[in-house]
């Protein structure tokens, strides 16, 4: 069916700008939540840029890259353009290993703002795959990964 088509075609999608692999049903839900933490985390950055009175929400996102960059390299990459010295320790290193699970997650390169919002976009793109996913699999008495799996075959 033309449904069962562009369902497959949107799985390609999806499992092209994902860097997990999806193996399981334990890891579909792990990928699924994760997507939704994710975007979460992006509104919770737009947040802290208003809150910080920052106008570029991506100059947030650098800050927490480079700290990153400091947390993996033992050497401190702080662009110095957002002082996050008023930001609690734990939401600041809450959000650098977000910033870690992003990159990790999908394959699309993140050091700017412009970045930050191409990344929310394909995030909502697999968001809504994996909701209708979940729907059409209800649907036909099966589970999420067992859809996912056929998709693949076709």
């Amino acid at each position: 069916s033309s449904l069962s088509f562009h369902l497959m075609q949107r799985q390609f999608e999806v499992e092209s700008m994902l860097r997990w692999k999806l193996s399981d049903e334990e890891s579909l839900g792990r990928t699924m939540a994760t997507v939704d933490g994710l975007l979460a985390f992006i509104a919770a950055v737009k947040r802290l840029a208003r809150r910080l009175r920052v106008t570029n929400h991506g100059l947030v996102f650098q800050e927490l890259l480079g700290r990153l960059g400091k947390q993996r390299e033992g050497e401190c990459i702080i662009t110095g353009l957002v002082d996050l010295s008023g930001v609690p320790v734990e939401e600041c290193a809450a959000m650098v290993s977000q910033v870690e699970t992003l990159r990790e997650l999908i394959r699309v390169k993140i050091q700017d703002g412009a970045d930050v919002d191409t990344a929310a976009v394909t995030l909502r793109d697999c968001r809504s795959f994996f909701h209708s996913l979940t729907t059409h699999a209800a649907a036909q008495g099966k589970t999420p990964f067992t859809l996912w799996g056929d998709l693949q075959k076709m």
